[in-house]
């Protein structure tokens, strides 16, 4: 469910990061780390459009997301 990409290939770390929802990215960062996902691969995932979480936030002008990135 981590790692599961909605059509436009989002996980659910994009759709956290775009609405500034800290709290739900530092919940599934941790989940990522108990079912030992490789860190880069889930923080750094791209969209289909080559999106990142960063451009997500930054995007959504989420600068608390940013500012813990």
């Amino acid at each position: 469910m981590l790692i599961a990409r909605d059509k436009h290939g989002y996980i659910t770390w994009h759709h956290a990061a775009c609405f500034g929802k800290l709290e739900a990215l530092q919940t599934l960062l941790s989940l990522a780390k108990e079912v030992e996902l490789n860190l880069d691969e889930f923080v750094l995932a791209e969209s289909e459009t080559g999106l990142t979480a960063l451009h997500m936030a930054l995007l959504g002008n989420q600068t608390d997301i940013l500012k813990a990135q």
